[in-house]
């Protein structure tokens, strides 16, 4: 976790969080590897944690959570609330800089998926954050 505080050149607005981007894009002004700051970083890094089974990142198999798993019981209110328990254990676990304010679940079951609306604040940034994702499986 990267924290400077600072003004960059470019925006007048402070940089508190800031990460590379997850395909490791070049900058095309720089050459650089291209960054995502504040919620942009933080919501990759949640997605990613969402997305990421448990004992699939090495030296560190805490890391993760048991989404896959859920993904394939039946599409149901009891396991859009285990759905909705795990995103909020895994981001209370392994992302420090979150803190959530409400996870909404909805069961899609003619398209076999759930619709996932996480809000959240970011520690020194005021505003709520919201990261809408589609879970659905995947063979």
């Amino acid at each position: 976790m990267a924290r400077s505080d600072r003004y960059t050149g470019l925006t007048d607005k402070p940089i508190f969080y800031a990460d590379f981007t997850n395909n490791l894009d070049l900058n095309p002004l720089t050459g650089y590897l291209a960054k995502t700051i504040n919620d942009n970083a933080i919501k990759n890094s949640v997605k990613n944690l969402i997305l990421t089974r448990n004992g699939e990142r090495f030296f560190d198999s805490t890391i993760g959570s048991k989404m896959a798993t859920l993904l394939f019981e039946p599409i149901d209110v009891v396991t859009a609330e285990l759905v909705k328990s795990t995103i909020k254990e895994t981001i209370e676990n392994h992302e420090p800089r979150a803190n959530i304010v409400d996870i909404i679940v909805i069961a899609n079951s003619e398209n076999n998926s759930y619709s996932v609306k996480i809000i959240f604040k970011i520690i020194n940034i005021p505003e709520d954050i919201t990261l809408d994702l589609i879970l659905n499986r995947v063979r």
